[in-house]
């Protein structure tokens, strides 16, 4: 995305932990999926660990994600300046070419 210059060195670090809190969120997902919402303890049944970890990846990602206008609405609220050339990069993978 950088040799595209979509994203600039500068963004690297944000959009690095992006991606990592996306891969807390799935392995925490996974972790849901084959061991259940709950675990078993003395007083009962209390929420697995991995659904806080779920959700607290799950806020960080929107979080950052939203900085980087990956979701429709995102995009529409980025005030980006984008080359009026409908081939250009940033407008490509913003918008698809569509605008």
């Amino acid at each position: 995305m950088v040799r595209a210059k979509v994203l600039t060195d500068l963004d690297r670090p944000e959009f690095g932990m992006m991606c990592k809190w996306l891969d807390a969120f799935m392995d925490a997902d996974e972790t849901i999926a084959s061991e259940g919402m709950t675990v078993a303890c003395r007083d009962g049944a209390k929420a697995h660990p991995a659904v806080k970890a779920r959700n607290d990846a799950s806020v960080n990602f929107i979080r950052l994600s939203e900085k980087f206008g990956l979701s429709p609405y995102d995009r529409n609220k980025l005030d980006l300046k984008v080359d009026s050339e409908p081939n250009d990069k940033m407008r490509k993978f913003l918008f698809g070419g569509n605008r």
